[in-house]
């Protein structure tokens, strides 16, 4: 029914390894001499590229931790790599003389959320919770597995003791917003989804993904005056001046391509996945809910990767409501 691109099936891209969230200190005790000027260069070099050109990210997973010694920068670098098999049987080795090894835990668990063992990855993420009840990104990681499983208020509720730790953690106001989307509470959706927005232009970053769940709940609840005031604000951003996805999808929904022209444009599984999901949601606007059924339909075929856009096409009726 649909072209399909046939390139290789991503699973949950991780960030770089220069955007790994550094949140715990170094032990400086085990660091040689002659390794602390690449660690300040490369503190440097974060500091230097944190918010150049940045748009936000959702691969829903904790941020990694890093503590300098060979086992564990091995294991990191294979999970940036996408090793997450090679990556998760260097974690477990570390965790063999030490169970509660926090960034092995952590580490292990990303892996496993990447590799779509959700459980497993839950419990990793309460194996961190049991030395620290309020480590914040442990908490978010349950959220994300909890969300991916379909769990949405045992989601909810670990998403809420993270913002109550760190309210400024605009991915979790979006995953939030996912979930309650997913329950038909689109108020509570739209409203998550303006906070994370607003953290994100705080921070001088574009927040595109945000804007395109909004357009979704606008969709379902039929909103059109709410709808306009959205594109509006959309086209203040100027995306399409650049031709970074999901730029192309921001057009779409403003009119300014074609359905043919937004599906050709796609170069990889995820976006053919995320470019279905927004078309779907576009035709439902336009009131053709028959042909917007059929590309929600193509995304629930999808049975081997889960996304953000997967879930919301399988836990939405689409039923626009006057």
């Amino acid at each position: 029914m649909f072209q399909t691109y046939n390139g290789t099936l991503p699973h949950f891209p991780s960030d770089s390894l220069s955007k790994l969230c550094l949140y715990r200190f170094f032990n400086l005790s085990h660091l040689s001499l002659c390794l602390l000027p690449c660690l300040l260069l490369c503190l440097l070099f974060l500091t230097h590229n944190s918010l150049s050109g940045q748009v936000e990210s959702y691969a829903l997973s904790s941020p990694e931790i890093i503590e300098v010694d060979t086992v564990s920068r091995d294991a990191f670098q294979q999970l940036d790599r996408g090793n997450y098999e090679e990556a998760l049987i260097q974690f477990n080795q570390l965790l063999k003389n030490n169970p509660y090894y926090i960034s092995a835990l952590m580490g292990k668990a990303k892996c496993l959320f990447e590799l779509g063992d959700y459980t497993q990855a839950f419990d990793s993420y309460l194996k961190v919770l049991e030395k620290d009840e309020n480590d914040v990104y442990a908490l978010e990681g349950l959220g994300n597995t909890a969300l991916y499983l379909n769990q949405f208020d045992r989601a909810l509720n670990y998403y809420r003791k993270a913002i109550s730790i760190y309210p400024e953690n605009s991915t979790v106001y979006y995953s939030m917003a996912v979930a309650h989307l997913c329950q038909n509470d689109f108020k509570k959706a739209t409203d998550y989804l303006k906070t994370a927005i607003l953290i994100h232009n705080k921070n001088g970053l574009e927040a595109p993904y945000s804007l395109l769940l909004s357009y979704v709940c606008y969709a379902q609840t039929n909103s059109r005056s709410r709808t306009n005031e959205l594109l509006s604000y959309i086209k203040s951003f100027n995306f399409s001046q650049t031709d970074n996805w999901p730029t192309q999808i921001l057009n779409f929904i403003q009119g300014e391509i074609e359905t043919t022209d937004l599906l050709a444009s796609v170069v990889s599984r995820e976006q053919e996945i995320e470019a279905h999901t927004y078309i779907a949601f576009k035709l439902l606007f336009d009131g053709m809910k028959e042909q917007a059924e059929q590309h929600l339909e193509w995304v629930r075929s999808i049975k081997d990767y889960r996304s953000i856009e997967t879930i919301i096409a399988n836990n939405l009726v689409l039923d626009p409501k006057a």
